[in-house]
């Protein structure tokens, strides 16, 4: 996961253009902290409490993409955000669960929004499982 942050990104703090979010001490932890939160997905002991089956590709994806459709989902999906929160002591505000839980409720309920938001009702619709094939981390996506 960390080495997807080494592109050619335009990140700029104190009108100081950042190299490597990786290695910048501004950064270092953070970028370290969440890596190891996606990390927790790719264990074997945590898979099943991590990760579902994604109804696109077959491929497992965090859970906090699920699309509840039983009190067990909500109840998996609950637990994974707690190993997160616990393993961060809840010091890591919008961890990764966070807009992908939102996105993924808004999706869940597009087709009931009121007529004429076509383009927000659709918009979590179409967003939603690119992030979720990519593992995508925004704090807000959508």
């Amino acid at each position: 996961m960390l080495q997807s942050l080494g592109d050619d990104r335009l990140l700029f703090i104190d009108g100081e253009r950042v190299g490597d979010v990786t290695t910048d001490p501004r950064f270092a932890g953070a970028a370290h902290s969440l890596a190891e939160l996606y990390d927790m997905q790719h264990d074997p002991v945590l898979v099943e409490r991590m990760t579902f089956r994604s109804p696109t590709s077959g491929e497992r994806a965090g859970l906090s993409f699920i699309e509840p459709r039983s009190v067990d989902d909500l109840i998996r999906r609950r637990d994974m955000g707690k190993i997160w929160a616990d393993a961060t002591c809840g010091m890591f505000g919008r961890s990764p669960d966070y807009m992908n839980i939102f996105v993924t409720g808004m999706a869940s309920v597009a087709s009931i929004r009121p007529q004429g938001q076509e383009l927000r009702r659709e918009s979590p619709r179409l967003s939603r499982p690119c992030a979720r094939e990519r593992h995508l981390h925004d704090p807000h996506l959508g």
